[in-house]
């Protein structure tokens, strides 16, 4: 591959959405950040989660990664400002660790939809 090629390559952007019934009972487990890492080793991780449900502890577990807080909207405004975010940002995966309505509207609005998975092999059922 030229030179010139290779510093327009970006590494892939991968969100994992932490929002639901799950998601009110704690961050998501250590060992399935560390195994979605372990499956892109070379990706960049973004989690999407409701206010201080994903912070604790959990910023060291991110490879170069950011921690959204929004996840749950309360308005239209901010419904259409996390979609914008969304589809700005240009994930190539998204993981929906803990499915429910709000994460289904919003892989139906976000526009270029990415790959969407639901759940992980990694994750442990209820």
């Amino acid at each position: 591959m030229p030179a010139c090629l290779e510093k327009t390559k970006r590494r892939p952007a991968i969100l994992l959405i932490w929002l639901g019934p799950r998601a009110r009972r704690g961050p998501p487990p250590p060992g399935l950040l560390a195994a979605l890492q372990a499956d892109h080793p070379e990706a960049v991780f973004t989690l999407l989660t409701h206010g201080a449900a994903g912070l604790p502890g959990q910023e060291q577990a991110f490879r170069a990664g950011q921690i959204w807080p929004d996840g749950a909207v309360t308005s239209p405004a901010r419904l259409l400002a996390l979609l914008r975010r969304l589809s700005w940002a240009q994930f190539d995966h998204v993981y929906d660790l803990a499915p429910c309505l709000r994460t289904r509207i919003y892989r139906y609005l976000t526009r270029p939809q990415p790959i969407w998975h639901i759940g992980s092999p990694a994750l442990p059922q209820d």
